[in-house]
């Protein structure tokens, strides 16, 4: 968050900031409370993301959408609950729909359309995510000036891995598991993994591409950082089995030194 506004000056990426832990809490909310309001909790934050940044927007978007799927075909199979998602998906068209006609509308004399130019040099996106490696896994650099300063910290990382590991036990919430797929896919975009990460970006759509444009990091690292927010209680809500808790003071501990780094790390967004 720190790095969106200190150093890289993405002021409307820094819009969205209030609006995404609303967005994840929407998702969160459909899949323990069935009704039209846990529609609205999600349809109106994903709504004003449209209004503040689209790439942001488009990949919350991306997501919650997919959540719904998941939770339509498991444990709100009914036409009920599809009937209310309907209702939510209208409730998001008609509280954010300007942008979408805005821009498509938008037509400057002697300039290419925003909506029909391609993106020019498709594979500069995982040049850029080379470019970054290993440096976003390593502390931030001296005045957090760098582009790899865009990243999750070590904090974030633990929780991740927590999340993880909670969503792989037996029984665990719904919401959970999604939680960490999402996550998961998004640092698989991320992260300059062999064989997968080139692959993943070459296979998508050419306008998701255009819309993220070349510095992913810009867009995912906040998504990240929301929904792994919203996992950590989510998640220490669940207990696999009477033998097997979670150790919660260790983990509060581990935590808390995690917190403690994040602190010292900020120093360098403040010298900046």
């Amino acid at each position: 968050m720190l790095g969106t506004i200190y150093t890289q000056d993405l002021y409307m990426t820094w819009m969205a900031v209030p609006y995404l832990p609303l967005a994840v809490y929407g998702i969160i909310r459909t899949f323990r409370h069935d009704d039209v309001k846990s529609q609205l909790w999600l349809a109106a934050p994903l709504a004003a993301l449209w209004f503040t940044h689209s790439p942001v927007a488009l990949w919350m978007t991306m997501i919650a959408a997919a959540s719904q799927v998941f939770r339509l075909l498991g444990p709100h199979r009914s036409l009920v609950a599809m009937r209310r998602a309907g209702v939510g998906a209208g409730l998001f068209f008609a509280l954010g729909h300007y942008p979408f006609v805005s821009v498509a509308t938008l037509a400057i004399p002697g300039t290419t359309s925003a909506v029909t130019s391609g993106l020019t040099q498709q594979d500069r996106i995982t040049a850029v995510i080379h470019e970054v490696f290993p440096q976003v896994l390593l502390p931030v650099s001296e005045n957090a000036r760098q582009l790899s300063d865009l990243q999750l910290g070590y904090g974030l990382w633990l929780a991740w891995g927590f999340t993880v590991v909670a969503a792989c036990a037996r029984g665990s919430a719904r919401e959970i598991r999604v939680l960490a797929i999402a996550c998961s896919m998004l640092l698989l975009l991320l992260l300059p993994v062999p064989g997968v990460t080139a692959w993943l970006w070459e296979h998508l759509p050419e306008q998701i591409k255009r819309i993220t444009f070349y510095w992913p990091m810009h867009r995912f690292y906040l998504l990240l950082a929301a929904m792994i927010a919203a996992a950590i209680p989510t998640a220490l809500t669940f207990r696999a089995s009477t033998r097997a808790k979670i150790p919660l003071l260790w983990l509060g501990g581990l935590l808390a030194v995690a917190v403690g780094w994040s602190l010292l790390e900020a120093r360098q967004f403040v010298r900046a």
